[in-house]
C-alpha cells in the first residue's frame, strides 16, 4: 500500500487552494472540522462534506445533488486518492485535505492535519482564538493524543470486538479507568494541558460526544454514564457550547455511520437504526 499524504508539512500554504474532506460520523474528521472554525479558517480551507454512511466503496457524496461534489466534481472520495496514486488501494479515509488545484490529497491523518492548521495556517484565520497547539505545551499535548488513542478511541472498540469476557473486561476496564484518571485531574484544572482550550481537548471531546450513540449502546461499554464522572462530563458540555464544537456535531449522522451501510452490516449483521437515545442533557448548562 502506497502512503499518499506528506508527512513533513511540504505542501504550500495558500489561502483558497484547499479543500476538507469530512464525514460528520467520523471522530478524527470532526477534530479538523472543529480546529478550522475555531481558527477561523472557513474563507481559507473549503470543506466538503460526504455521506455519513460508508457504502462498499467507502465515503461517497450521495448526500449531494447529483451524487457528487460540486467543487471537487467526484461521486466518491477514493477517486481523490486515486488522482494523487493510481495504484493506492486503500485506506480511503476522512479527513483529506485536498489540493484543488491538482484534485489530490496531500494529507489524510487527522492530528497532522489539526497540528497544520494550528500552526502554518493559523495566521490566515479570523479567530482571536489563542494557541492550540502551544511550542512548549506539545509534549503535553501529543502524550494526551496517544492516551485518547489507546484509551478512548481503541479500548472500547476492543471490548466491542471481543470474543470471550476477559478481553471485553480487560478493555471495558481501560476506557472506564482512564475516564476516572481524567476527570481526576480536572478537579483541579479547567483543561487538559495548561490553563486554556488546545488541541488535546478537542481530540478528547470526539470520541467521547460519541459515547450514548454509539460506546454506550453499539459497544456495549456501558458499566458507568458520562455524567458520573462529574468534572470530565462538566468539561465536554462546556465545549459542546463552543460554536465550533457543537456546529460539527451531528447526532443523527454520528447514528446512522454507526449502524447503517457498510458499518452496520460489518458491525452488526443488520441495518437497523435505534430511536434513542434522547441527547438532551448536552444541552443543558
Amino acid at each position: 500500500m502506497t502512503t499518499v499524504y506528506a508527512k513533513d508539512y511540504d505542501y504550500p500554504v495558500e489561502g483558497g487552494r484547499y479543500q476538507l474532506v469530512v464525514s460528520q460520523s467520523c471522530p478524527f474528521a470532526q477534530r479538523t472540522d472543529i480546529v478550522r472554525s475555531l481558527l477561523g479558517l472557513e474563507d481559507v480551507v473549503g470543506k466538503s462534506v460526504t455521506s455519513p454512511i460508508k457504502t462498499d466503496k467507502i465515503w461517497d457524496f450521495s448526500n449531494q445533488e447529483g451524487g457528487k461534489d460540486a467543487l471537487l466534481h467526484v461521486g466518491y472520495l477514493s477517486e481523490l486518492y486515486h488522482n494523487t496514486d493510481p495504484n493506492y488501494d486503500g485506506p480511503y479515509s476522512v479527513p483529506a485535505l485536498v489540493d484543488l488545484t491538482t484534485k489530490e490529497v496531500v494529507n489524510q491523518e487527522s492530528l497532522d492535519i489539526i497540528k497544520d492548521f494550528s500552526t502554518r495556517f493559523k495566521d490566515l484565520g479570523t479567530s482571536q482564538v489563542e494557541d492550540l497547539y502551544p511550542e512548549d505545551q506539545r509534549a503535553a499535548i501529543d502524550q494526551c493524543f496517544d492516551r485518547i488513542g489507546s484509551d478512548l478511541i481503541g479500548a472500547p472498540a476492543k471490548a466491542h470486538q471481543a470474543s470471550d469476557q476477559a478481553d471485553y473486561e480487560k478493555y471495558a476496564d481501560q476506557f472506564f479507568d482512564s475516564l476516572a484518571e481524567i476527570d481526576q485531574a480536572l478537579t483541579g484544572q479547567d483543561y487538559l494541558v495548561g490553563n486554556r482550550l488546545t488541541l488535546a481537548d478537542v481530540v478528547l471531546y470526539t470520541p467521547l460526544v460519541r459515547f450514548d450513540t454509539t460506546y454506550y449502546t453499539a459497544f456495549q461499554v456501558n458499566k458507568y454514564r458520562l455524567s458520573d464522572f462529574p468534572h470530565l462530563w462538566s468539561h465536554l458540555k462546556k465545549l459542546h457550547q463552543i460554536p465550533a464544537f457543537q456546529q460539527s456535531t451531528n447526532f443523527q449522522a454520528i447514528k446512522e455511520g454507526t449502524y447503517l451501510g457498510k458499518n452496520g452490516r460489518d458491525s452488526f449483521g443488520k441495518e437497523v437504526l435505534p430511536q434513542g437515545p434522547v441527547l438532551d442533557m448536552w444541552e443543558v448548562n
